[in-house]
Formats: structure tokens, sequence, C-alpha cells
């Protein structure tokens, strides 16, 4: 999925989130995901409703939401997606959202900003400029399998 801007205007950049809604958690109840320590994590759909993404520190920028009859792979295209860094932090490109009782969301998000207090003063934004098109896209792929074994089929 993927949306194109393109602007005239000069000192613009755009930054984006991207996913999913009215998923059922009937049909898929879980997210799951490797933590940056590459450990498996999962998220039921228990609990209050999220008014705002939940991001993921996901290893590989991947979440998955989990069925019993298949699962479905989120990330971010490679390489165009983040831009140049001065260091290497993950900033949860990746996020759930539960909607209401029966349905959440999910997809891609560009940090907000570094979350390590000596790197604040030096979050690079994303440049768009005048006249050059800004392809901002996700990834969702299929896979009839569960959460674990989705992230080999999704890369290969």
């Amino acid at each position: 999925m993927e949306a194109v801007a393109r602007t005239e205007a000069p000192s613009v950049a755009y930054k984006y989130r991207a996913g999913l809604a009215g998923l059922s958690t009937r049909d898929l109840p879980r997210v799951a995901w490797r933590d940056i320590a590459n450990q498996w994590q999962e998220y039921g759909f228990g609990g209050a409703l999220n008014r705002q993404p939940v991001p993921l520190r996901a290893a590989n920028r991947l979440a998955i939401a989990e069925g019993a009859s298949g699962s479905i792979v989120v990330f971010p295209p490679p390489h165009v997606f983040f831009f140049a860094r001065e260091v290497e932090t993950n900033l949860g490109y990746v996020w759930y959202r539960k909607d209401a009782e029966g349905s959440f969301a999910i997809g891609v998000r560009q940090g907000d900003g570094e979350d390590v207090e000596e790197y604040r003063a030096n979050f690079a934004l994303y440049n768009a400029p005048p006249g050059t098109a800004q392809r901002m896209a996700v990834y969702f792929h299929l896979v009839p399998r569960p959460a674990a074994e989705a992230p080999t089929t999704a890369c290969a």
C-alpha cells in the first residue's frame, strides 16, 4: 500500500504512519514480534482500548497479526523508509492499536524523535525537495502459517 505526495513548497518534510484498520480480534487474536533482543513477544488484545498506536521496538521491523488460519506480516519498505541517521536506534517502526472490543489496526510509522536524551537535539527529518515525489509505503504479507514461521517467508 502506498501514498505518493508532491509539493512545490520549499523546506518541507514528510513523516507518515500507515496500516490496516478494522481487523477482527476474533480472527486474528494476537500480535507477535521479536523484540530487539530477538525474543518472541505477543499481545492478546485484552485490556483497554488504545487512543494512539502502540509502537513496537521489533527486530527486523516486523509485526505479525496471527490467527488460526494464518498471519499478516506488516513491515516498512526496505532501504527507502529510513533516512540517513548518525545513530542506530530502533524507534519502534511498527505498531498496533486496539480500536474496539472486536477490532484493531496494525502498521508502520516513522519515529517522532530520538528516545535517548543525548541524541534528541540531532533528530533528522525526512527531506522532500520541491517537485519530488515522496513515496510512503507499507507492506503486508499474508502467510498461511503461525507467527513464528511468518518472518522467514516475508523476507525470502
